[in-house]
Parts: C-alpha cells; structure tokens; sequence
C-alpha cells in the first residue's frame, strides 16, 4: 500500500503536515477531505524496493538475523526494530523499518505490518504469523533465519561454483570474437590483393567476421529489446521454464531444490506447532516447477481423505526411496519436523554433489568445445597461408 506525504490547510487556515497510508491518491485525497483538511500538496512516498535480486536476498537475511538475535536477547519487538534501523546507514532501509515501527504503533501485528511489503513472501508472513499466535515470535523468526541462510549458502554455492566456467567461457569467445572480426579480415585483404582463391571455409569464416563488424551493435540493441519483449511474455516463458525443467541435469537440480525447501518449510512450520495439513498447504507455495506442484496438490487432496503421505510419494513414483522411507518412519514414530529437517539436509548435500558433478564435466567440455573452433579458426588461417602460391612478383 503507497505512503503519501501531504501538506494541508484546515477551515482555519492552519497548515497541517504528515504522511497517509491508503490504496491510492484519490481515496487519500477524500480521506483528507473527510477530516476537513484541503490538500495543498499530496506526493507518493518512495517504497523501499529491492531491484537486486542479491541485494534483496542479503538485506533479507541480514534483518532477519539481526531480529532474531535480539528477540532472543528478550527485547521486545518495537524497541529492537528502533534498534535494527539505527544500525542501517541508507535512507532507504531506515525508512521501511520506521514504516513498520509505525504500522506496529497503530495497531497492527508484525505479520500484518509486512504482508503488504512486496518481497516478503507468503511463507515469512504465515510463519510470524504462527509465532505470534503461539508466543514463540523469536524461535520462529531463529528458523526463519536458519532457512534463508540455507537458501542464501545453496545459491553462493552456485555462483562461485559457476566463476570459473563463465570466465573460461567469455575469455574464449571474446579470443574468438577477436580473431574472426580483427584477423581473419586482414587474410582477406592479403588475398584479395594477391588475387588468390580463398579456401572455402576460410573464406566463411571471413564473410562472418565482416558481418559481426558491420552488425555486432544492431544484434546486441535487438538482442536486448528481444530480453524484453520475453521477459513479458508469460506463455512463452512457461514453455521456456518446462523446456529447462526437462532437460536432465537441470531440471533434476531444480526438482532437488524444490524439494528441500518443500520440507525444510515443513519442518519450520511444524516445529512452530503448525497442524500438518495446514503447513503442507503452506509449504507447496515455496515450489516454482509445476510437475512437482501439480504432484502436491493430488497428494494434499488424498491426505485430506486420510491416506499415508510416504505412501502417496511412492504411488507418484517421482520421489526416490531413500525420501520415502524418511517420510515413512516420520509418520510411524511421529517426529515429522526433526526427520523433514534432516531430509532437507540430505537433499541440500545431495544438490550440492550433483553441482560439482555437473561442473567438473562442463569445464572440460567447455575447453575442448572452445579448444576446437579457435583450432578450425588458425587452421583455417594456416590452409589459407599454405595454399599461397603463383603469386606473380
């Protein structure tokens, strides 16, 4: 919900200034008016907005973590978020904690001041949410931690594990960009003032090496406009999702991750004294592939009419067994939290295997691939060289 700033005049004349909360600036406009104030200026507060994806997913972890290290410290919410905001230096980070100091002051609950915040999802929410409810806020928001610096470790992961290849990868294309727009060019002008034949696949390779001089920027401007026009078109990025979710390393990867925050949300929501029903209803939202969601929802559906989950899992015939077996024991020895918690563990450890796994081939790869066409460029270069000959002196 937008935060207008407004400067206004009552029917005596004094100025009155101060911030509003509503849906639009029509409705604080007849808000104002109903409190027999005339706006004489009514601007749209800046929201606190996190355009990084990174810096979104750090500032989120860092105020969580701070947090709970204060509640646990038994201070109280309002005096430690006054806290939290003075350890902040930007304007902007200062701003939305005060907002939601404000929010708090006025009557609402701490769920309910960030449920209208656009990047705390459903799941943040519903688990303070049941903090609060059962007088628990600084374990639940501990978990809450806990998960998100799992998340934010699984990402780091693949990042620094995707360094090397990515900078092996643009060395080599930027060595042969180099090559078939500067070099082979060159080769060219030589034969063409020799008059010699130029071997066919040298003489492609230099008709590409002219066509990226001439066309390089126009490609780049379309390939951007292009990232765009996709970007909004959400049919065609769901085709493109289920295209990569079915590629075999890929999409298994994803179907791993989605899996272990599925039950590491279990286990956080059922720790937090959650009914199992309710937390899986809860916990399949964290889950982006939809063979996976679709699965989840039969599943939930069959639980309702009170069929075994680790049976369930094994009739989809998507889960391996060691998973099922886990499930199954938690249901017989009813500690599902602790045995969801440790499954997440497994699959986050197995994630993490299958990511050095799948790198330790690709870069090989990657240097044999690249290896080969810079190989064909000088190969072409060296034929062309070689097949000089009655040049007329």
């Amino acid at each position: 919900m937008p935060t207008f700033d407004y400067r206004a005049v009552d029917p005596e004349g004094n100025t009155k200034t101060g911030q509003i909360s509503l849906s639009s600036k029509q409705d604080a406009v007849k808000y104002l008016t109903s409190q027999n104030l005339f706006p004489v200026k009514l601007k749209e507060k800046k929201q606190f907005r996190v355009f990084n994806f990174k810096s979104k997913r750090v500032w989120l972890l860092n105020f969580t973590e701070y947090l709970a290290n204060l509640l646990e410290a038994r201070i109280e919410l309002l005096k430690a978020l006054y806290i939290i905001a003075e350890s902040y230096e930007d304007e902007e980070s200062v701003e939305f904690i005060y907002r939601l100091i404000d929010k708090i002051k006025k009557g609402s609950s701490f769920s309910e001041a960030i449920s209208d915040e656009p990047y705390f999802d459903e799941l943040y929410v519903t688990l303070v949410r049941v903090g609060e409810e059962g007088g628990n806020l600084a374990y639940t928001v501990n978990k809450l931690y806990e998960h998100l610096q799992s998340k934010n470790e699984t990402f780091n992961f693949l990042v620094s594990s995707m360094i090397y290849p990515v900078v092996l990868l643009s060395t080599t294309l930027l060595a042969a960009f180099v090559l078939l727009i500067y070099v082979l060019p060159k080769f060219g002008e030589v034969f063409s003032e020799l008059q010699q034949d130029v071997p066919l696949f040298t003489a492609l390779l230099i008709d590409l090496g002219e066509f990226l001089k001439v066309y390089t920027p126009f490609i780049l401007i379309a390939a951007v406009i292009l990232f765009f026009v996709i970007k909004r078109n959400q049919k065609f990025l769901s085709r493109f999702r289920k295209f990569v979710e079915r590629l075999p390393f890929i999409g298994n990867m994803i179907f791993l991750l989605d899996i272990k925050n599925f039950f590491q949300s279990m286990s956080i929501l059922l720790y937090g004294g959650h009914p199992f029903l309710h937390a899986f209803s809860l916990s399949k939202t964290v889950v982006k592939m939809p063979e996976l969601q679709q699965s989840l929802n039969r599943m939930l559906n069959q639980i309702k009419q009170g069929q075994q989950f680790s049976q369930l899992m094994r009739a989809e015939g998507i889960f391996s067994s060691d998973i099922v077996n886990l499930v199954a024991i938690s249901e017989e020895t009813g500690k599902s939290a602790e045995i969801f918690n440790n499954i997440s563990s497994q699959l986050e450890k197995k994630t993490k295997q299958k990511i050095s796994k799948f790198l330790n081939i690709l870069e090989p790869a990657t240097i044999i691939i690249m290896g080969l066409f810079i190989g064909a460029v000088v190969m072409s270069m060296l034929s062309a060289i070689f097949g000089i000959n009655d040049v007329q002196l």
